[in-house]
């Protein structure tokens, strides 16, 4: 065989062995992020929504409250570390995984009028993360979701529901408050103009917690924002 074959065939062996390296690497990632979640989530179906702060918080301090979106069968923990980019390829127990966790804004303080919740979604997993809220186009009445922190629960209703271009200046994502009526009704105009689904209409008293993931087009988020309902549960 010619030298030039032997280093072509060489230089094929060498690529498979690393693609075979990558794939092994990338599905125990993904078995130990579902083992991982199925883990955590049992915790939390085995305590109440008081005490099962301290086990969360023994696997991660940046724990800050447990999601539910029911009608999406979602399920998890919502960090808030120093860094919004650490969570996006670092799973609750701070193991690496492409997945990441939902998180806060590292900016985001418990009560500002708008707070945002990042997650990914998953493009092979439509259970993980952040990937149910593309079920929401499917919805034809507005949906629920709860934030469980120690001492309260905060109930939200998804009331707008929009495609975003990334890089997009038409809405605000990082606005924390509102300095008058006119500057929330500039912030929330671009919502009403162009949501798929029509809840409550929201006013500049209102709480809200924006939820960003990706759209199914790789140059568009998908952003959904809650308005807090009513119903605010202090736990004894």
């Amino acid at each position: 065989m010619k030298k030039r074959e032997l280093f072509l065939l060489a230089l094929l062996c060498g690529s498979l062995s690393y693609a075979a390296c990558d794939l092994f690497f990338w599905t125990g990632e993904i078995h130990h992020g579902k083992i991982l979640t199925e883990e955590i989530q049992q915790i939390a179906e085995d305590h109440d929504t008081k005490t099962k702060n301290a086990p969360l918080k023994e696997i991660n301090e940046d724990y800050a409250c447990w999601m539910k979106i029911k009608d999406l069968s979602l399920s998890l923990p919502v960090v808030q570390g120093s860094d919004d980019a650490y969570y996006l390829d670092h799973a609750f127990d701070r193991s690496e995984n492409g997945q990441g966790t939902l998180f806060f804004s590292a900016s985001d303080q418990p009560h500002d009028p708008v707070r945002i919740i990042y997650g990914h979604h998953v493009h092979y997993d439509p259970a993980a993360m952040f990937s149910p809220l593309l079920q929401l186009k499917e919805k034809q009445d507005p949906v629920m979701f709860s934030l469980q922190y120690e001492e309260y629960e905060e109930q939200y209703q998804i009331s707008y529901l929009f495609d975003l271009a990334k890089g997009s200046s038409e809405f605000t994502l990082q606005k924390h408050a509102f300095t008058s009526a006119d500057d929330f009704h500039q912030w929330i105009r671009y919502a009403e103009e162009n949501t798929l689904i029509h809840g409550r209409e929201g006013t500049e008293n209102d709480a809200y917690v924006i939820l960003q993931t990706c759209g199914r087009k790789k140059d568009e988020f998908l952003i959904a924002i809650g308005i807090r309902a009513d119903m605010y549960k202090v736990f004894a």
